[in-house]
């Protein structure tokens, strides 16, 4: 018996020292350099992704070690989101300090597919001190449609032109691979229209390539591409020339459009002008621009949306009147 004790004592120690070791190993500095690498933490991020951006950052020598020590600490709870300098010369547990108490949080703003920029401008002016929307209009006045939306974690005194930067490099970042594999036939510039009007013309992502499959085709058979979404950009574009757009809500800037809008005298009415717009209409969304690279092939050449946001299809003009009469009455 005594033999079996002493066996399964030394078997402990076997299996226990080893692994303190590594684990106290694995808590030291991954690095002797003071390098300093900033780090985003986003809002309602999981521990589990928090270790996972410190690993890609090359900051933490083991997920596991680090997971290990925020749940023996209780500290897991506590990791805040915000913008850090993390050095790679910092232990675990310095990691963590500075993670749960120090960072600068900055202000998050949300930028939403489909908006116009003049709604991020709106947007950013409530969160961003002495933010000035007349810089900001100015400064992208031809960058429609490449302001990637996303949630930004800014300082609370960014410039408009800081701002721009950081939309437009994201942008750049998110679409660099897709457009590098672009075999849709259509130019860049074509496919960010497109997925512009698409953003705007679908709420669900999975009727993306099915409409994007067939404004493609209107536009490859000389068909008007009759898309409502430009008729709201047209009308507003239209209101702006008399009001100020600091009046407009949210809702405002893509009012309903009626039929005798189908007559507006803007480039932007697909209903009265062949192809596409001169220029996207709104910032679409990543999912949405491989929508158009990667269009679905279907039979149909209508669609519209019932008031409950279903999409419905047709192949011919009598039954898209059915569905009309049927959804929309």
């Amino acid at each position: 018996m005594r033999k079996l004790i002493l066996f399964l004592v030394a078997l402990i120690i076997l299996l226990i020292v080893p692994s303190y070791l590594w684990y106290k190993f694995s808590l030291k500095p991954l690095t002797k350099n003071e390098n300093f690498i900033s780090v985003v933490i986003p809002k309602n991020t999981s521990t589990e992704t928090i270790i996972n951006i410190l690993s890609e950052k090359q900051l933490i020598k083991s997920r596991l070690a680090f997971k290990i020590y925020t749940k023996v600490h209780r500290t897991d709870k506590h990791l805040r989101a915000g913008q850090f300098s993390i050095s790679s010369h910092w232990s675990v547990p310095e990691i963590i300090d500075h993670l749960t108490t120090g960072g600068y949080e900055g202000v998050w703003i949300t930028l939403l597919e489909g908006w116009r920029r003049e709604q991020y401008a709106l947007e950013i002016a409530k969160q961003v001190n002495n933010f000035s929307i007349t810089e900001f209009l100015n400064l992208t006045q031809d960058q429609e449609g490449y302001l990637f939306p996303e949630t930004y974690l800014v300082p609370a005194t960014a410039t408009p032109q800081s701002i721009v930067n950081l939309l437009t490099k994201t942008f750049k970042d998110k679409t660099q691979d897709l457009f590098t594999q672009n075999k849709s036939g259509l130019t860049d510039q074509q496919v960010i229209i497109i997925a512009s009007i698409l953003e705007r013309e679908s709420a669900r992502d999975s009727d993306h390539p099915i409409i994007a499959g067939i404004l493609i085709k209107r536009l490859n058979n000389d068909w008007p591409l009759q898309a409502d979404a430009t008729l709201q950009y047209s009308k507003v574009d239209n209101q702006l020339k008399t009001n100020n757009y600091q009046l407009l809500t949210i809702q405002d800037w893509w009012p309903t459009p009626f039929a005798s809008d189908k007559e507006l005298d803007s480039p932007y009415n697909t209903y009265v002008n062949p192809g596409l717009p001169p220029t996207p209409i709104s910032n679409p969304g990543l999912v949405t621009i491989q929508s158009v690279l990667n269009p679905q092939s279907t039979d149909y050449w209508f669609y519209l949306t019932d008031l409950q946001g279903q999409m419905h299809y047709a192949e011919t003009l009598d039954q898209h009147n059915q569905n009309i009469a049927k959804y929309l009455k």
